[in-house]
């Protein structure tokens, strides 16, 4: 098993670099010329002999910063190579020797160094402040391929801005600005993304999780109640997402409703919170909105919204499933047989299939006991017949996929997708029909309710 390592990683410049305490928040760095010291100072507490700072640097800085040398007053200066010796003599230094060139072929030996120095599960604290103008853009693009190839974290992204130091009691004092945030932000864009595509919120929802910890951790040290309303708000809110999103996956149609109103529910409680720590979720809110506000509440419909909402995200599969089903439910509900009676789905089935294929009765392959009420279905469904001719492509389309293939005839994986799409063009005006239809018979049962 490989053990993780901590590493810091950082550039030595050619600059002439002036002696400062960087601090960071209340703390302050031994006074040095170099922002590397300070950070291993004070974020690098916990790093044992095996643990590295790796520093990269070209000919041109190690003869001017690396050794002992002169500033641009001929006054003796300490390198960096002595300062470590003199600040942290126990620290693990490696030095890896980099070109000053800064075309396409030798950035791109640069981001392989970068990527070789890092191993399977490293803990990064990555240093931009020196180097070339271009690094912090190698370095977060560097950080994401080595998070995704080598499940390697990157713990802090930090910038020593010497140019904001200040001169109080002869002391030069520069602050070191966390910049981690932009890495969590590129997070937040690909979760976003994820489910604006796709409809998987499970990105988010790992992201809020983090986010919410992270909150409650500062709650114990300040009573900000606004700031824990905004996040039991949105963590309820992005656990709902992914709640529906695998409901949908799943193709769970009995449930679909109810998560349905579960997420409306959540997403207007987050809607009327004034978002200050979830920016980037609460910027979301009206995408999600969006992508939802499709389903009506009515539950015929809502089935059609659903393999509509499949396809819309990628989940083919999940489309006809859903498409198919929904067309049964909707005979089930209006002529009132039970959801989850198996019997009673495959007779509206075998229904369907004699209204589209104008079965005469004396050729229908139904049981005796069975007669009656397939010919009662087959009478609701005859004048509807002109919406259901596409019924049989939907069924062959279904069984081919939900069987991996494996069937008589083969159907090539490019049909699926302008398949499912006619399918749903086709079939829509069948369910805005039975919606109808049910809509009208409850208000019929109401009225002789109240009669």
């Amino acid at each position: 098993m490989v053990s993780s390592l901590k590493k810091l990683i950082s550039f030595l410049g050619n600059g002439y670099y002036g002696e400062c305490q960087y601090f960071y928040e209340e703390e302050k760095a031994s006074s040095s010329r170099f922002v590397q010291t300070a950070i291993y100072e004070l974020f690098c507490k916990d790093f044992t002999p095996s643990d590295e700072i790796v520093i990269f640097l070209t000919k041109e800085a190690k003869e001017r910063n690396w050794i002992n040398g002169v500033d641009r007053n001929g006054k003796p200066v300490e390198g960096l190579d002595s300062t470590w010796r003199r600040i942290a003599p126990e620290a693990t230094i490696k030095v890896v020797d980099i070109s000053s060139k800064q075309d396409e072929r030798h950035s791109w030996e640069l981001f392989e160094k970068i990527f070789d120095v890092i191993e399977e599960e490293d803990e990064i604290i990555f240093d931009i402040t020196h180097g070339f103008r271009s690094l912090p853009m190698m370095a977060l693009t560097v950080l994401n391929y080595a998070r995704v190839l080598k499940q390697a974290s990157l713990k802090r992204l930090l910038y020593g801005c010497y140019e904001m130091r200040e001169e109080k009691d002869g002391a030069v004092f520069a602050p070191i600005i966390d910049l981690t945030q932009m890495v969590s932000l590129l997070d937040w864009t690909h979760g976003v993304e994820s489910y604006l595509k796709t409809g998987n919120a499970s990105i988010i929802q790992t992201l809020t999780n983090k986010e919410v910890k992270s909150v409650f951790k500062e709650m114990r040290e300040s009573q900000n109640l606004a700031l824990k309303e905004e996040s039991i708000a949105l963590k309820n809110l992005a656990d709902q997402l992914h709640v529906f999103s695998v409901t949908m996956q799943t193709c769970r149609a009995p449930k679909l409703q109810e998560e349905y109103i579960k997420l409306k529910k959540h997403l207007e409680t987050a809607a009327n919170i004034e978002i200050q720590k979830f920016r980037p979720l609460g910027k979301l809110l009206g995408k999600m909105e969006e992508k939802t506000n499709t389903f009506t509440g009515c539950s015929i419909f809502d089935d059609f919204v659903a393999a509509e909402w499949c396809f819309n995200n990628g989940l083919i599969q999940q489309g006809y499933t859903l498409l198919q089903e929904g067309v049964f439910s909707a005979v089930c509900r209006v002529q009132g047989i039970d959801l989850n009676n198996k019997d009673g789905r495959g007779l509206v089935s075998n229904s369907i299939n004699i209204v589209v294929r104008k079965i005469k009765r004396d050729k229908w392959k139904v049981r005796k006991k069975d007669l009656d009420l397939v010919a009662e279905i087959v009478d609701f469904l005859t004048p509807y017949r002109k919406y259901l001719i596409s019924f049989g492509k939907l069924t062959e389309y279904r069984n081919s996929i939900n069987h991996a293939g494996w069937s008589q005839d083969y159907i090539s994986f490019q049909k699926f997708q302008p398949g499912l799409k006619q399918l749903l063009k086709e079939l829509r005006p069948f369910f805005e029909e039975m919606e109808a239809c049910y809509q009208k018979r409850r208000k019929e049962e109401l009225h002789e309710v109240k009669q």
